[in-house]
Formats: structure tokens, sequence, C-alpha cells
């Protein structure tokens, strides 16, 4: 587990001035940030302990439908020109 301090020293490292005055004003700072060419989407937030953040790596390649092993009807309904859809399940 990371200590208050290098939570801080992590935040403070990558974020630029107006991102840390952003991060200031709303208590809660979305970012994505690229670290040895692997791209990562952060959130930056404040809780009862101090700062803290989620991170997640995002893949440079995006996966078909078919390696996903997706429905087909979600394919076929992908392509509708109206209207929302909505897919839910685990982040």
């Amino acid at each position: 587990m990371l200590s208050e301090s290098d939570v801080n020293d992590f935040i403070n490292n990558i974020l630029d001035k107006n991102q840390t005055t952003n991060l200031q004003k709303h208590k809660s700072l979305d970012i994505s940030i690229n670290i040895n060419n692997t791209r990562y989407r952060l959130n930056i937030y404040y809780n009862n302990n101090g700062p803290a953040l989620a991170m997640r790596k995002i893949d440079n390649v995006i996966p078909n439908f078919s390696c996903l092993g997706i429905p087909d009807i979600v394919y076929t309904n992908s392509l509708l020109r109206n209207g929302l859809i909505l897919v839910t399940g685990p982040t």
C-alpha cells in the first residue's frame, strides 16, 4: 500500500499546473497519461484518508467483435444509424 506522501509525489510528478489547479478546485480529475509507450487512464480524487487514484491500462490494439466473443446481434445493432444502445458490464 502506498503512503499519502507516495501518492502526492506521483500526482505532483504527472500533473501540469493547469491540471493541478483543476484538481484542487474540483477535488477530482480524469486524465490519460503515457508511461513507456503504454497509455493509462487515471481518476485522481480525494477520500477521507487524503489523495487517491484509480489507474487503468489502455490497450493499444482495439479488439474486434469476434475476438471479444460478443453476440452477432450486438454487432448488427452497432450499425444502426439512430437510437441509443447501452452495453453494460464490469469495467
